[in-house]
């Protein structure tokens, strides 16, 4: 019944710290700069940083799908609850 308490807690406790995290954010002030590029055509000088293509994809790193501070808690909790109710009973 101790077991059955203490895991419920666990799991609980775990749960309440995935979700209490603060993730870190980009500020407002953080904004990509943006690089201005001229290209001459037939009517002058215009800005071409809309209609060329760039490749940032190609320099940035893949986000994952799940942050993993958040299942941290989660995966400690149900290493010590597999710990807990594995014990031989005496």
């Amino acid at each position: 019944m101790i077991r059955l308490l203490l895991c419920v807690f666990l799991v609980l406790g775990a749960l309440w710290t995935a979700t209490s995290m603060v993730l870190p954010t980009r500020g407002p002030a953080a904004q990509p700069e943006v690089t201005v590029i001229w290209r001459r055509t037939d009517q002058g000088w215009l800005r071409a940083e809309s209609w060329l293509v760039t490749k940032d994809y190609l320099y940035q790193e893949p986000k994952p799908p799940l942050y993993p501070m958040t299942l941290l808690p989660i995966i400690v909790t149900l290493s010590i609850g597999a710990l807990v109710l594995g014990q031989p009973r005496d």
